[in-house]
């Protein structure tokens, strides 16, 4: 509404205030209620599948939106704003009155805990909790990748000499990349975990290879390697961390989790927009992928060596 009202510079920057704090305060809370009533109902074989369809579901979201979107925006101009505040309020209406929450034991527990009593019995979890620490740190390490993609990929791709009226092309051809990841199943068994550790490492280290070469196709295919690759760890962070926390705990440590990888994106933003005053935007994506991608190696080799020595 303060994009269609208002003409200002103040207000737009207002707006997108608002929208900064909308997504800080998106922190996956009905997400992790979803999965505690799987968890109560003795199906946490499906919490797997639950991430899977929910990401996916969000993809084509984003890709029907993204399309439906730019056509809309030529012909309603201003106007279109009207019909995403329309869509905002329909979702928030089907969640308020379409979703009736399980009240289950562990749940009126939780209502009659302190809030400072649930913060200490989480943060404790957490620190005896290695796996849960490991899958945050996954989260921290690949906003370094995400954050360079979303934000510089479009100046990288015209600094390759790609043309930027096939820049649609290429946004869809990230969302089908993403979405093939997160149809992937996911098995947390050792050994399907060193099978796609290895996959992966090969995977990361041919791409960087590749993206120093000027040959456009080289670089777009070792490009689109990454996305797939980060989408995966980002999909295992996800079901790790899930079928891991306690029902308890899941709620806030979700919260904190999504935090933390807030905090990382800001971090990111921040050492990207001052490496651009002195390098070139090919080298700090670069240098953001390289960090992304060794950071997210240790950590998932620190995961699977706990694995291995419970196993």
């Amino acid at each position: 509404m303060l994009v269609w009202l208002g003409e200002s510079f103040q207000t737009i920057l207002l707006a997108w205030a608002c929208y900064g704090l909308a997504m800080a305060l998106e922190s996956g809370t009905l997400d992790a209620q979803l999965i505690n009533e799987l968890k109560h109902q003795a199906q946490n074989c499906l919490v797997a599948k639950f991430i899977s369809n929910t990401n996916r579901l969000d993809l084509i979201g984003a890709l029907f939106g993204g399309v439906l979107g730019s056509w809309l925006y030529y012909r309603l101009r201003i106007k279109f704003y009207l019909v995403s505040v329309l869509l905002t309020l329909v979702a928030f209406l089907a969640v308020r009155y379409g979703y009736i929450e399980e009240v289950t034991d562990s749940s009126k527990q939780n209502l009659k805990q302190s809030l400072s009593k649930q913060v200490v019995t989480g943060f404790s979890e957490l620190k005896h909790s290695r796996q849960l620490r490991l899958m945050i740190a996954l989260t921290i390490a690949g906003q370094f990748f995400f954050q360079a993609h979303y934000q510089l990929w479009q100046a990288l791709f015209l600094k390759q000499g790609f043309n930027k009226e096939q820049f649609y092309i290429y946004y869809v051809i990230f969302q089908l990349i993403s979405l093939g990841a997160y149809s992937l199943p996911v098995k947390l068994e050792t050994s399907a975990i060193k099978r796609w550790y290895g996959l992966s490492l090969i995977g990361l280290l041919t791409s960087s290879v590749l993206l120093v070469i000027t040959d456009k196709m080289s670089f777009l295919l070792s490009y689109l390697v990454l996305v797939f690759i980060f989408t995966f760890f980002e999909y295992f962070s996800n079901v790790l961390f899930s079928k891991t926390v306690s029902k308890t705990h899941i709620s806030s440590l979700t919260s904190l989790r999504s935090s933390c990888g807030r905090l990382s994106s800001l971090v990111s933003l921040l050492l990207s927009s001052l490496l651009l005053t002195y390098l070139s935007v090919k080298v700090v994506v670069l240098l953001n992928f390289i960090l992304a991608m060794s950071a997210s190696l240790g950590v998932i080799y620190l995961a699977l060596k706990d694995k291995t020595a419970q196993t």
